[in-house]
């Protein structure tokens, strides 16, 4: 997983590539259709509402929680009946963030720490700003350098998010950092046949 040594208790700056999208900070997202919204709290709320005139407006719809980790924006897709474009949970992403819709299937490159564990690594979605924007545009600039091409790869990024465009879907990881955050990532990496070209791109990245 691309790894840099960081800090004193040696935790790893890694990557994830992946499928899912999970902003975490985005609290509304609106349907297609003008009568109906989905309000998503995020985990850092503790599903508190603090505006008077918000628990008033929300006070007229139906709640749901979820007792395990799920994709917000993989949950706001299936709440207002739409599937996942064929582009990929990434490139609604992108086009979310750009105002542009992505003609190629793409996949999320987020940055992420990895921490040694006695046994095992743990995931944990980036906090703060442990890589500096110079530094994020550089890494991508030498990754589109040296492994992208017309014929397989494409990095991109958008502020500090990172996107890799390709031809044809390949195997990601399940979920993103978010939903992971905290816990061994092994469960949700790809299995099967699809995994060797996912993890061959990984040890490119490491190299």
């Amino acid at each position: 997983m691309c790894g840099l040594q960081s800090g004193p208790h040696h935790t790893n700056i890694g990557w994830s590539i992946n499928q899912a999208v999970n902003t975490g900070g985005q609290e509304l997202a609106q349907s297609l259709y003008n009568s109906h919204s989905v309000i998503v709290l995020p985990p850092g709320m503790h599903g508190k509402v603090v505006r008077q005139d918000h628990r008033k407006w929300l006070s007229k719809g139906r709640v749901r929680s979820s007792d395990v980790p799920v994709e917000m924006l993989a949950g706001v897709l299936q709440a207002i009946g739409h599937s996942v474009p064929q582009e990929g949970l990434a490139a609604l992403r992108f086009w979310g963030q750009s105002g542009e819709r992505c003609g190629a299937w793409m996949a999320a490159a987020d940055p992420v720490h990895l921490e040694a564990r006695l046994d095992h690594l743990c995931l944990y979605a980036l906090r703060g700003d442990p890589v500096s924007n110079a530094d994020f545009r550089d890494l991508f600039a030498y990754l589109q350098k040296t492994l992208g091409d017309d014929e397989r790869y494409a990095f991109a990024r958008l502020g500090r998010y990172g996107y890799l465009r390709v031809h044809a879907p390949i195997a990601t990881a399940a979920v993103s950092p978010g939903v992971i955050d905290g816990r061994p990532p092994d469960e949700f990496m790809p299995t099967g046949a699809g995994a060797a070209t996912h993890d061959k791109l990984l040890s490119e990245l490491q190299m």
